[in-house]
C-alpha cells in the first residue's frame, strides 16, 4: 500500500489486491472513523487549544532531560572506570579478593540504577519528542482537519501515520479480502457522554470504543 509506511501498513497474502482502490477504501474508512469520534475531536481540540501557551514548558522540560541524560551518561562512564581500576587492585594484590568483590558487588548494583535511570530519561526524552511532532502537526493542520477528504497524498500519509498503528489485509478468495485497521487508541465507535447533562460544569468523558475496524474488500469481476 501507499498512503503509509512499513510501520503504519503490513499486507500480506494481497497477490490479487488493487493497492489504488484499497488505499482509497482505507483513508475513507480512516476518515469515517475519525470524523465520528468523540475522543479524536476532544484531543485534537485541546492540543490545539494549549500548543502556544506550552510551548515553552515543553522546551525547558526537553533541555533539563538532556541534561539528566548527560550527567547519567557521565555518571556511567565513571563507573565503568571505577569497576576497571577494582579489577586492577585485585590482579596486583593491592587490595584482598574479598574486599575488591564486595566493592564490585555494589558498583555493580549502583551502575545498574544508573542505567535504568538513563532509559527512563530516554523514554521521556522520545515521548516528548513525538508529541511535539504531533503539536506541529496539529498546528499546520488544525484549521483543515474538518476537511481531511481534501489533505493531499503527503498528508494523509502523515495523519495517518499519527492515527493508525497497522494495517493487515487477509485473502478470503481471489477477489475477496478482509482489511483490518488498528488504531493507536479506540476511536472506532466512542461516544461522548456528560457526566450530568443538567450541570455540564462537572464534566464528562469518552465512553466505549474499539481501536479496531474490519473492511471487507471485493473486486467484483466485470461482466463482457
Amino acid at each position: 500500500m501507499n498512503l503509509g509506511t512499513d510501520k503504519v501498513k503490513k499486507c500480506s497474502n494481497s497477490r490479487y489486491l488493487k493497492i489504488a482502490e484499497t488505499d482509497d477504501l482505507v483513508w475513507k474508512t480512516v476518515v469515517k472513523v475519525l470524523s465520528n469520534s468523540a475522543q479524536f475531536k476532544e484531543w485534537f481540540k485541546k492540543d490545539t487549544l494549549g500548543t502556544k501557551g506550552s510551548f515553552s514548558d515543553r522546551t525547558i522540560e526537553a533541555n533539563r532531560l538532556q541534561t539528566q541524560l548527560k550527567k547519567l551518561d557521565a555518571e556511567i562512564q565513571s563507573v565503568g572506570e571505577s569497576l576497571t581500576t577494582l579489577e586492577a587492585d585485585r590482579l596486583i594484590a593491592r587490595r584482598s579478593p574479598e574486599e575488591v568483590t564486595k566493592i564490585i558487588t555494589e558498583i555493580e548494583k549502583h551502575r545498574v540504577g544508573l542505567r535504568a535511570k538513563r532509559q527512563d530519561t530516554d523514554g521521556k526524552i522520545r515521548a516528548l519528542e513525538s508529541r511535539q511532532k504531533w503539536i506541529n502537526w496539529v498546528t499546520e493542520f488544525g484549521e483543515r482537519i474538518n476537511q481531511m477528504n481534501d489533505f493531499t497524498p503527503k498528508e494523509r500519509h502523515e495523519l495517518l501515520g499519527r492515527v493508525v498503528e497497522d494495517i493487515h489485509v487477509r485473502t478470503l478468495g481471489v477477489r475477496s479480502h478482509r482489511l483490518t485497521i488498528q488504531f493507536k487508541l479506540p476511536y472506532h465507535g466512542d461516544r461522548f457522554n456528560w457526566i450530568d447533562p443538567k450541570n455540564r460544569s462537572k464534566g464528562f468523558n469518552i465512553a466505549g470504543g474499539t481501536n479496531v475496524i474490519e473492511v471487507a474488500v471485493t473486486d467484483a469481476k466485470k461482466k463482457h
